[in-house]
């Protein structure tokens, strides 16, 4: 959210998204010798509201110039990555002021939103609010040249908006769980080449990335409620525990958290028994970590390496 601001145009989140790289190179100097970076895992709303070229330039090129430049940047599409999309504001009651509450008693007051967009086509992005499609798609897609063909391993996807890739020891598979998983018949082909790829597989670790958390009880999200996250629970949970996906790596919500590991649970929260947890013999389920928003160049960037422009 570094590039957030309020109706005056002013930040919202100044001086934050700087503050944690900081505390990561610290970090990183006290804890790992300052050992170069390998990889940059984006987890999905990178470029606050709606993922605007030029908001990508400011909240992740201009903040991240020498790791983009010299790490493998392995992004996700988020929602804010999808444009703007209408939305209730009427849903949001407890959020708005009370002239606003007010106007809900007469209906629905719906309004442009960066990242309400719930659409499953690429095609659809919106980039002002006006309803009316830009015609180009995201941002996102040509700031990126993602490996759909499996260039560096991994089984072909055939398209940029899900794909993996190998890294030494590691295979990374990069999901949409925003597009995709939004469509019943467009999760199920990437739930099919999912499969295909975990069993072609043949590398030690295996971590997953996407945007929408399978586990979450943060403050501004609910995996309980909220279908992206349901969907993505009970139909790509089993297939980590089946395959040994070591590690989920999730954002959407704004908070950290970090579920036990599990086994065979898919359900919502109230169901889990408390028994079941990592405590368990018998626990095979990825550990799942979310991490929310923490509060451009010119061309297209490989998963190689992400240089920001001059």
């Amino acid at each position: 959210t570094a590039g957030e601001r309020n109706s005056e145009g002013e930040l919202e989140h100044e001086g934050e998204a700087a503050a944690v790289r900081d505390g990561f190179r610290r970090y990183n100097a006290e804890q790992g010798a300052g050992e170069p970076v390998d990889l940059f895992l984006l987890l999905g709303d990178s470029a606050y509201p709606a993922g605007l070229d030029e908001q990508w330039q400011e909240s992740f090129f201009d903040v991240y110039p020498d790791l983009a430049a010299s790490a493998m940047t392995v992004p996700t599409i988020g929602n804010h990555e999808m444009g703007y999309g209408l939305i209730d504001l009427c849903q949001l009651r407890s959020l708005l002021p009370p002239r606003a509450t007010a106007a809900c008693e007469k209906g629905p007051l719906f309004r442009p939103l960066g990242g309400a967009s719930s659409a499953s086509d690429p095609m659809t992005y919106d980039e002002d609010g006006d309803g009316v499609p830009s015609g180009a798609g995201p941002p996102y897609l040509k700031i990126f040249d993602l490996p759909a063909d499996g260039e560096i391993g991994g089984v072909a996807s055939g398209t940029e908006l899900y794909y993996s890739l190998d890294y030494g020891p590691l295979h990374v598979i990069s999901l949409d769980s925003q597009l995709s998983n939004g469509n019943s018949e467009k999760r199920a082909v990437m739930a099919a080449w999912l499969k295909r790829d975990l069993e072609a597989n043949a590398l030690p670790w295996t971590v997953v990335i996407f945007h929408h958390p399978p586990y979450s009880k943060g403050a501004n999200h609910d995996s309980d409620t909220e279908q992206r996250e349901i969907d993505m629970r009970t139909d790509f949970g089993p297939l980590f525990e089946r395959h040994g996906v070591d590690v989920v790596y999730s954002g959407h919500a704004h908070s950290y958290e970090r579920s036990w590991s599990l086994q065979g649970h898919v359900g919502a929260s109230g169901t889990f028994p408390p028994s079941d947890t990592r405590s368990s013999p018998k626990v095979s389920l990825p550990l799942v970590v979310l991490s929310g928003p923490i509060h451009k160049r010119s061309g297209r960037c490989t998963p190689l390496r992400a240089t920001a422009a001059t």
